[in-house]
Order: C-alpha cells, then sequence, then structure tokens
C-alpha cells in the first residue's frame, strides 16, 4: 500500500536557459520529469504537477497552473497544496534527477509532528523544493503571495519547521540535491555521473559513481540478465522482516501458482537433516529444502506454500554460473520469490522490493551504491509491512505492484 502522501512535481514552465520545458529536457535520454515521477511513485498515493503550459498533460496525472501567476515555486505548491487529498505532501523538482526514494523516505520519516520538513546545508542554505509541507499552512502560503514574499525560506521561519542535516555522516547526502538550471550544468552533470553512451557498454556497474540514476534501457548495455518471473527481496541490514515478506507473498500467490522460493548466501555451510544436495561444485552448492518444520528460512517458505524452496551457497560471492544452474531446475516462467539481494549486481528481476526497519538509519554497506533502485522501499515496524502481500501480483508478463 502507498503511503497517504501526495507527491507534488514542480514542472515550472519554460526555461529561459534551457530554451524550452525544463522537465522535458532530456538526462542521459531520459526527460528530467520522468526522473521525478520514478522517485515519487513507488511511495505517494497521488501525484500533482505544476506546471504553467499543457506540455505534460500526456503523462496520466493532474497538471494545475499557479491560481496566482507570477508567484514562482511559492504559488505552484500553494495551488497544489489546496488541489491535494492528504494532509502530507512531498514537493520535488523536476530539475533534480539525482533525488531518489530513498532521499524521500528519509525526509518523510523525519515529517511527523511538523508543519514542513526540508533538507538543511546550514546556516540558511535550504532545499525547499525537495521537502515535506502539510497542508495546515495554505493560510501561510497565502499570506506570503498576497505580501509580494515569494522567497520559500522566509515562510520555513513562520511555521514548525524540522531541518534535516545534511552530509554523508549523516545519512542524507548533499550531492543528491543538485539541481539543472542551463545546458551548461546539465552537460557536467551527465559528465560527473559517467553516463557517456559511447562508453557504456564498457562500463561495468561499479564503475557508476552516483547511485540512484533510473537504468531502465540500459540493463541490456551493462551486462543485466532479465528475469521478469523472479521476485528479488533484499533488506537493508539483518532482522528487518524480508522472509517474513517473502513468506507472507508465497502465501498469496500460491492461492494461485506454483511458487518457487530462493534462498542465496555467499557462504557454504554444513548440511543438517532434511536438505538435498541437487548440484555441486568446488565453489557451489544448490540444496531442496524438503523439511518444512524446522525454523530455517528455507523451511518457512515451504511452510508458506512454496512447490520447492532451493538454497544456493557459494564461495566469495561467485553467483552467475550456479544461479544460471539452478533456474535450468525451474519450469520457464514459474513465479520464484528469492530472498536475497545477492544477485543484484547481475540479475535484472520484474520486481525488486527493499525492506528497511521503522526508525533505521544504518544500513548495510553497498546500500548506497545499488546498481539500481528498487521498484519499491517497504517498511517493516515488527509486527506488520506497510505494503500489503495482496499488493504484489504475478501473471503470465511476471511480476507486478
Amino acid at each position: 500500500m502507498k503511503q497517504k502522501v501526495t507527491g507534488i512535481i514542480l514542472a515550472g514552465g519554460q526555461s529561459k536557459r534551457m530554451g524550452t520545458e525544463k522537465g522535458l529536457v532530456k538526462f542521459n535520454g531520459k526527460p528530467l520529469i520522468e526522473y521525478a515521477l520514478a522517485a515519487l511513485k513507488p511511495i505517494c498515493g497521488e501525484i500533482l504537477i505544476s506546471a504553467n503550459s499543457s506540455s505534460y498533460d500526456n503523462l496520466g496525472y493532474p497538471v494545475f497552473a499557479d491560481i496566482i501567476p507570477g508567484s514562482g515555486p511559492m504559488g505552484g505548491i500553494f495551488t497544489c497544496l489546496l488541489k491535494s487529498n492528504n494532509d502530507l505532501n512531498f514537493v520535488l523538482s523536476c530539475d533534480t534527477p539525482l533525488v531518489d526514494n530513498h532521499t524521500i523516505l528519509q525526509i518523510l520519516e523525519g515529517s511527523s509532528g511538523f508543519d514542513a520538513t526540508v533538507p538543511w546545508h546550514g546556516n540558511e542554505f535550504f532545499e525547499p523544493l525537495c521537502a515535506v509541507y502539510h497542508k495546515n499552512i495554505i493560510p501561510v502560503f497565502e499570506e506570503c503571495i498576497k505580501d509580494g514574499n515569494f522567497k520559500i525560506p522566509d515562510l520555513l521561519k513562520k511555521v514548525n519547521t524540522h531541518k534535516i542535516q545534511t552530509g554523508k555522516k549523516k545519512g542524507l547526502d548533499p550531492n543528491v540535491f543538485y539541481n539543472v538550471n542551463s545546458k551548461k550544468q546539465l552537460y557536467d552533470l551527465e559528465n560527473l555521473t559517467g553516463f557517456n553512451p559511447a562508453r557504456a557498454g564498457q562500463l561495468g556497474l561499479r564503475d557508476l559513481p552516483i547511485p540512484g540514476i533510473n537504468l531502465t534501457g540500459l540493463e541490456d548495455l551493462l551486462g543485466f540478465q532479465q528475469f521478469p518471473n523472479l521476485l528479488m527481496i533484499a533488506g537493508t541490514g539483518r532482522k528487518v522482516g524480508k522472509t517474513t515478506l517473502a513468506c507472507k507473498v508465497i502465501r498469496h500467490i500460491s492461492k494461485k501458482h506454483n511458487v518457487v522460493g530462493i534462498k542465496i548466501s555467499p557462504h557454504m555451510h554444513n548440511q543438517v537433516n532434511g536438505q538435498k544436495i541437487i548440484a555441486q561444485g568446488p565453489d557451489y552448492l544448490i540444496i531442496e529444502e524438503t523439511n518444512p518444520g524446522s525454523d530455517k528460512d528455507s523451511s518457512r517458505m515451504l511452510r508458506a506454500g512454496a512447490t520447492q524452496v532451493f538454497y544456493l551457497q557459494t564461495k566469495d560471492r561467485h553467483f552467475q554460473a550456479p544461479f544460471q544452474t539452478l533456474m535450468g531446475l525451474i519450469p520457464k516462467g514459474q513465479p520464484i520469490v528469492c530472498e536475497s539481494g545477492a544477485l543484484l549486481n547481475y540479475a535484472k528481476p520484474g520486481l525488486f522490493i527493499l525492506v528497511k526497519r521503522q526508525g533505521q538509519t544504518a544500513f548495510k554497506k553497498g546500500i548506497d551504491q545499488l546498481p539500481y533502485q528498487p521498484d519499491r522501499w517497504v517498511i517493516f515496524d515488527g509486527e506488520g509491512f506497510d505494503l500489503e502481500a495482496t499488493g504484489i501480483q504475478f501473471d503470465p508478463g511476471g511480476w507486478r505492484l
């Protein structure tokens, strides 16, 4: 289930320095506004676009022109707050393509009990166009606009504002707020992120220095193998609920389909009763779980309703060849639930879900360097998730939310 949050995209209008609608300018082959949509869609139950033209009418989301023309971004936010159906509203400018859904979730988590929640770099430097605003401050927006003061930082001084300190050690990377206001800045950002199409076929995933860039359309160039029947559930650390979520999904999907469960480990372990060796080599072992009665993760998957559950163990994270062997044992097109993020650098699943514990601020190493972003972040509060298993479906085309 998506959160009761409205995403507001500030697309603005004609950019003099860009020479066209800023949101339609392409960054690494994709319009800037699509990066904002990709960041907001997994989280927000409603999305509104603030724009003073008809250029975005074909995107399938409501588009609203400023009620009070000439009031800048403040006028766009004010207009969309009036149209929003939710108290919480996440405002995102279309010219910050490095902002992803992880960043948005970090800011949202700090918004409870505040009128506004905004990233803060220190002194008077804020990011008011990547921030949370509550509908209860609509009168303050209206007052500022009537007074002719369109400076959002001045508005923030009048309301109960939570300033979230940025800094890599604080978990909110200031680099993701880089905004593109000119063709030169766009060119510089493309060079910074390393996405030169002439080099794309030569890049390894770890060569990409900035996480959070949507790789749709580049997966094949970068060596990903597509598995539309694979649901990958990874976690931001230990005991975040990923196995529990995997079992809930298996229980739901197994009502209509034969589901295969997979558990992957980068280490070799001693075998216990109920585990049958299917294939092995010097550096890997593929085991089929046959005992539904133990407390092992693989047993839990079997108990949840999986037709088969396999446990792939390898040395030194050499997953690719053993995983291909394992896939050869599973009927083509059969739904697979894999409780592991071990395949991220090799496989592109039909659906990728990343689970985090509510209130968790320290993540395991590598979470900030994912080769591609999850289709959905899911929060576990110790008892349940903010996404019901019934919100995940499987059909002949693969997995979908």
